[in-house]
C-alpha cells in the first residue's frame, strides 16, 4: 500500500501508529558484543549507507518511540532499495528526519535493548542484545510533492512506535524479518 499525501493527511501530518508486543529474548552470542551507549539521532556504527537530503523540500518524518524498547530505523528508497537515512531513537523519545528527497520509501525497523558492537576483528557488526525484533514496513511513504488547487502540498509523516504487551493491532503494516535481512 502506498500512503499518499492526499489520502491520509490530518492537518498536514500523517499519523502512523504501530503497536508492538513485548517479546523476551536475548542474543545467544552476547559475550561477543560490547555495549555502546547511543543517543537519539545518532547514526549507529557498522552500517554504510548513502545519506541523502533535499534542502529545497521542507518535509519531515517524525519518529516517536514509546517506552519499553529503543529503535534503529532505516529509511529506504523503494525504487532501488538504497538506505538514505539510518538513525537511533531511544525509548520514550522522538526524532525528526528532515529534508527527505522526493520519492517513495519504506522503513526497516529494529527494536530492542542493549545496543552493542561486535568485539571480534572479523569486521563490524552491531545489534540489540535484548528483546530484539526486526521488521520491514509494507506501507510505502510517498514524499513526492503534490500540486492541487491550493498550491503545492509537501507530504510529511509521524510514525508512533509503542511497545504494548499482548497487543498486536497496528495501523502501520509491517512484517517480521531476520537480523540479516535488516542489515542488508
Amino acid at each position: 500500500m502506498i500512503l499518499s499525501a492526499g489520502e491520509y493527511f490530518v492537518k498536514g501530518t500523517l499519523i502512523l501508529l504501530f503497536l508492538l508486543s513485548t517479546v523476551i529474548c536475548y542474543s545467544q552470542d552476547a559475550e561477543e558484543y560490547m555495549p555502546v551507549e547511543m543517543q537519539t539521532g545518532q547514526t549507529p556504527p557498522c552500517y554504510e549507507f548513502r545519506y541523502s537530503s533535499d534542502a529545497g523540500l521542507d518535509n519531515f518524518l517524525k519518529v516517536i518511540v514509546g517506552g519499553g524498547a529503543d529503535v534503529v530505523l532505516k529509511l529506504v528508497r523503494s525504487s532501488d532499495d538504497v538506505c538514505i537515512r539510518y538513525l537511533y531513537v531511544r525509548s520514550d523519545d522522538y526524532y525528526s528526519l528532515k529534508n527527505i528527497p522526493a520519492g517513495i520509501y519504506y522503513l526497516k525497523i529494529a527494536y530492542g535493548n542493549d545496543w552493542a558492537v561486535s568485539k571480534n576483528a572479523g569486521g563490524c557488526n552491531a545489534k540489540f542484545l535484548g528483546n530484539n525484533l526486526y521488521q520491514i514496513g509494507t506501507d510505502l511513504l510517498d514524499f513526492n510533492p503534490v500540486r492541487d488547487s491550493e498550491g503545492m502540498q509537501i507530504p510529511s509523516y509521524e510514525l508512533i512506535l509503542k511497545t504494548i504487551s499482548g497487543n498486536r493491532s497496528n495501523e502501520f503494516q509491517a512484517e517480521n524479518i531476520t537480523e540479516d535481512e535488516f542489515n542488508k
